[in-house]
């Protein structure tokens, strides 16, 4: 369910719907927003049930109520924000897996506005703390492609060292 909360990424929840809808065989444009409706809660259920009330039929089609929807919550400089988070994302205190899925949601919130591969490529090898990880990727012999071949080269070198230390892999 989507409720409209400012932590909740909107963007994911509308593909979550979207491949509902498909693997459902929702043809039928007034179902599909009738099952998105009925998939929220909180502040956006409200939202929409109201608009829904007003003027029966305001949300004719799926694009419409995306439409609304991006309108009423998302921010109007969301994919700056997103881009910016991207480009300051550092690992941190925290650990490989959750630095990965950091840069993997974000990319993924930016794909009407993404980021060259190349850049998103540093960004990740700039941000890894120093480790077997950063020297895996910077010893790479062959040109890292996208973010997904740099992102499997650090997690097998990161299993790798995990396992030879003992501690228990993650992942």
């Amino acid at each position: 369910p989507y409720s409209g909360n400012e932590n909740e990424n909107l963007i994911f929840w509308i593909r979550e719907v979207e491949l509902a809808v498909v693997a459902g065989g929702i043809k039928d444009a007034r179902q599909q927003v009738t099952f998105a409706i009925s998939h929220m809660t909180g502040r956006a259920k409200v939202w929409a049930v109201s608009c829904e009330t007003t003027t029966p039929g305001y949300f004719s089609s799926w694009s419409k109520l995306v439409d609304g929807l991006k309108g009423m919550f998302l921010p109007p400089n969301v994919s700056y924000r997103q881009r910016v988070a991207f480009l300051a994302s550092v690992q941190g205190d925290r650990d490989l897996y959750t630095y990965v899925q950091e840069l993997r949601q974000l990319r993924a919130s930016m794909v009407a506005n993404a980021i060259s591969d190349e850049i998103q490529v540093t960004v990740f090898m700039e941000g890894l703390n120093i480790g077997p990880a950063k020297l895996a990727l910077f010893r790479s012999p062959t040109p890292l492609e996208n973010l997904e071949d740099a992102i499997k080269i650090a997690i097998r070198e990161d299993q790798c060292d995990r396992q030879a230390r003992g501690l228990p892999i993650v992942g």
